[in-house]
């Protein structure tokens, strides 16, 4: 029994061959769909197991397959490890395009084998099974395969058939010869009814054995129809659960497409809500690198102030002895005191300015 298995990757290949070989399937491979059609043919082709990546391409495959009417009642099942390849799998059938199963891959082996052994367990067309009409006296006509025991059985009544007819042309022989073979005739005759029973017998054993091959032909034939009527239920379902799907998806796409564009439009108006701000705050860092300026230039003004005051100091302390210069550097350095104070305050105001600045800033 051969299957039939088109693809392209040398990993997948090994792996289903070997398989498959342990459970004694022969498997003929190809890594691409050219000569498929003819293999399957020419050859006793059982399941088609295709890839649908690379060059394999199993959907063209499998519809130039099912267009064929010695192929059509070809099981094939399609296998895809792509993302995209359920997709293309679900456009593919709602084209028209029949399959019996699809695998997303990586499937493990055993899954794959049981999809396959399930498909080589239905029953062929009638045109396929290359049955043949045995008709025997006292019995209707049954149509099976020309193999097995059938086929053993009617070996035998054919070479029982032959027997009888040799032994009818020595009672011929035998009665022409006269009263003196009467004895030989008996003793032929003796052994011919002995060969008829059995033939009856052989016969009979026969007749149930058709018997039983009929009403087994029968059960598998309901049984297919069952099989059949299963699968289109399923196939009918999964349609109606694709088109769902399908539905989900528009409107899936669409509330995203909405969603984007209102995304858009709250940022082109955070954009134009915030350019003012922005324009604003580029003018309040202007002002504070300004007062962080004049608070360094006020801070160096303090430090020649404080070294004007100790050198005053210096001069009082040198000068004690004469009280007016004494009074006088004292105003001085009072006065000195007076603009560090102002000095300081300015310096204050400017950091306490800063502060608000960078409070605004964050």
């Amino acid at each position: 029994m051969q299957i039939l298995l088109v693809e392209s990757d040398s990993g997948r290949t090994q792996e289903l061959t070997s398989v498959f070989t342990d459970l004694n399937y022969e498997v003929l491979h190809l890594g691409s769909q050219k000569g498929a059609k003819e293999a399957c043919e020419t050859r006793d082709v059982r399941v088609v197991l295709a890839s649908v990546d690379g060059e394999a391409n199993g959907f063209e495959l499998c519809a130039e397959l099912k267009k064929e009417k010695k192929t059509q009642g070809l099981p094939v099942v399609l296998m895809g490890q792509a993302p995209d390849a359920k997709e293309r799998f679900l456009a593919f059938e709602k084209k028209g395009g029949q399959v019996e199963a699809f695998i997303q891959v990586p499937t493990p082996s055993e899954d794959i084998v049981d999809h396959v052994e399930t498909l080589i367990g239905l029953p062929e067309p009638p045109e396929a099974l290359g049955a043949s009409e045995l008709s025997f006296p006292g019995s209707e006509s049954l149509s099976v395969a020309p193999d097995g025991e059938v086929l053993e059985l009617r070996r035998e009544v054919e070479s029982l058939q032959e027997q009888i007819n040799f032994y009818q042309k020595q009672l011929e022989q035998l009665s022409m010869s006269g009263e003196k073979e009467s004895h030989e005739m008996d003793n032929v005759l003796h052994e011919l009814q002995e060969d008829l029973e059995k033939e009856q017998k052989a016969k009979s054993a026969l007749q149930d054995e058709l018997t039983l091959l009929k009403s087994d032909l029968q059960g598998k034939d309901q049984e297919a129809q069952e099989n059949e009527t299963k699968r289109l239920q399923a196939q009918e379902a999964l349609k109606k659960e694709t088109e769902r799907l399908n539905g989900e998806l528009e409107a899936l796409r669409a509330t995203f497409n909405e969603s984007n564009e209102k995304h858009k439009k709250a940022q082109a108006a955070l954009r134009e809500y915030y350019k003012p701000k922005v324009a604003k705050m580029k003018k309040l860092q202007k002002t504070v690198s300004s007062l962080e300026e004049s608070i360094s230039e006020n801070a160096e003004k303090i430090k020649a102030l404080k070294a004007r005051a100790e050198d005053a100091e210096k001069e009082v302390e040198s000068l004690k002895s004469s009280a007016e210069e004494a009074q006088e550097l004292q105003k001085e350095v009072e006065e000195l005191r007076a603009e560090v104070l102002e000095e300081r305050e300015k310096s204050q105001k400017a950091k306490d300015a800063l502060k608000k600045l960078k409070e605004v800033f964050e």
